[in-house]
């Protein structure tokens, strides 16, 4: 997959470039047959422009910090640097009110944060029901939308913490929310529901490995509930209406546990 997508990726980049580079000679063109000197103006500021547009994304990338990843457990220096370095870039964070965080109260920073973004998530999804029920108009509906939705409307962490993270040593005492897990899933919205199995295997409180299969309120991001599966999704979820009833159909599949379609039946009322 990468060897296709690079090339690509490249032909566009070359693409754009060519086509920035037609217009700006043709507006440079245009505006120096008013005025040489406003021509060559205009061509520097433009230059300066792109510049600027190619450099800090460059800059910004480079100074993007490394992943910080769990030490193994047999390494315990590791695992006290591997601790400090959380605890040092949370004390970065300007969104947490109390700057001092030690390996101590990494739970507590990491509960203010979670605090934090369930607010602003309430508060982005307040100026969507607000803007539209203001407006009463299906045009302005659509506009309103789109400009809200350039800020936030909600986001969680969407997955059971690995088991390697969870148990891991280094982090024994402190209170890990739900971190979610990366995966290449696909969602089903229905009316009101967002509904999306995990990507991985975990093992819960009862000892069991599996995952679970999530419905998120659409609105607002709140979990509305979620079932057991004995392995991780493995495609999109799908949907069908019998007997007045929706059921979820899920394909999962994964490890040793070999691919199966699961079918679970919404309660009575949920669509």
């Amino acid at each position: 997959m990468k060897r296709i997508f690079v090339p690509i990726s490249i032909l566009v980049i070359v693409a754009v470039a060519l086509i920035i580079a037609r217009e700006t000679r043709e507006t440079v063109a245009f505006v120096s047959a008013v005025h040489p000197l406003l021509g060559q103006a205009l061509l520097w500021v433009l230059l300066a422009i792109y510049a600027v547009c190619i450099i800090v994304p460059i800059v910004t990338f480079v100074r993007l910090p490394k992943a910080l990843l769990p030490p193994p457990a047999e390494n315990p220096a590791a695992q006290a640097v591997y601790v400090e370095e959380l605890a040092k870039r949370l004390r970065k964070n300007k969104n947490l009110s109390n700057r001092e965080v030690t390996p101590q109260t990494i739970d507590r920073a990491l509960g203010e944060l979670g605090q934090i973004s369930r607010q602003r998530t309430i508060e982005a999804s307040i100026a969507v029901f607000v803007s539209t029920a203001v407006s009463q108009s299906g045009r302005l509906d659509g506009l309103m939308v789109l400009i809200t939705q350039c800020r936030l409307v909600w986001q969680i962490a969407h997955g059971e913490t690995p088991d390697n993270i969870r148990n891991h040593p280094a982090l024994k005492g402190i209170d890990i929310p739900r971190t979610g897990r990366a995966g290449n899933l696909g969602p089903l919205v229905t009316k009101t529901l967002v509904i999306c199995g995990e990507a991985g295997f975990y093992t819960n409180e009862y000892g069991i490995r599996g995952a679970m299969l999530r419905a998120y309120d659409k609105a607002t991001g709140d979990e509305k509930g979620s079932v057991y599966m004995p392995a991780p999704q493995s495609g999109s979820p799908m949907t069908y209406m019998l007997g007045g009833r929706q059921y979820i159909v899920v394909a999962i599949g994964g490890g040793n546990y070999s691919a199966e379609l699961l079918a679970f039946r919404l309660p009575p009322g949920v669509v």
